[in-house]
């Protein structure tokens, strides 16, 4: 049966979001989020579609208490975007800029 884009399932449409356990979930696809990934996680699921520059990701990774090394961070980044695409979400590293998460429109 043929569907048209208005009548895509609910669950495919739905944001990303974490719950109190560190579970990512999208729609009713989930994740586990390592506890050291959780605040970029937090800092990416707010600000959705923008461009997060590195320079934050690095201050809210070694403010809690993280290595701020460039290759500790972009190892941590490369492991995140596995796990957003393992929900059906994006994230997209833009070389020398940051990242941006690319989410589902509700």
């Amino acid at each position: 049966m043929l569907r048209w884009p208005d009548e895509e399932p609910q669950r495919h449409r739905q944001r990303p979001a974490l719950d109190l356990d560190g579970l990512l979930w999208c729609g009713a696809r989930w994740t586990v989020i390592p506890d050291a990934q959780l605040c970029i996680v937090r800092l990416l699921l707010d600000c959705p579609s923008q461009l997060v520059r590195t320079s934050t990701i690095t201050t809210t990774y070694v403010e809690a208490g993280y290595s701020g090394h460039r290759g500790s961070i972009r190892t941590m980044l490369h492991r995140l975007v596995g796990r957003f695409a393992s929900v059906g979400v994006e994230l997209h590293l833009v070389r020398g800029k940051g990242a941006i998460l690319d989410v589902p429109s509700s």
